[in-house]
């Protein structure tokens, strides 16, 4: 199911490298979000919820991802499942689902 965690790695350890590209892939797939008209400014984990932590074998690990159009200059933020078990293409690794871009904040100063 999904990317497994890997032996003796704890739920709230950083995203693996194969983890950042699943979920960079999951998003071209899933919302067309890829170069050159996009571009990552970061993929991270998304922390489980606490009471997750507290169930072994429960936590399903979760990437958030804010990505900029560059050709309208608008920041999305958009969760990723990594743990959801469907086929990326190419041969990749089985995981993940995208859920809806929306809107990053904005930052005034």
């Amino acid at each position: 199911m999904g990317i497994p965690l890997q032996p003796g790695a704890h739920p709230l350890d950083p995203l693996t490298a194969e983890e950042v590209r699943a979920a960079a892939a999951i998003l071209g797939r899933d919302r067309g979000v890829a170069p050159p008209r996009w571009r990552f400014a970061s993929i991270e984990l998304r922390e489980p919820a606490k009471a997750a932590l507290r169930e072994p074998g429960q936590v399903r690990r979760e990437a958030v991802s804010v990505c900029w159009n560059t050709e309208h200059g608008q920041a999305y933020r958009a969760v990723i499942s990594l743990a959801d078990p469907v086929s990326l293409p190419g041969g990749g690794p089985t995981c993940g689902t995208a859920a809806a871009r929306t809107p990053a904040p904005t930052r005034t100063t």
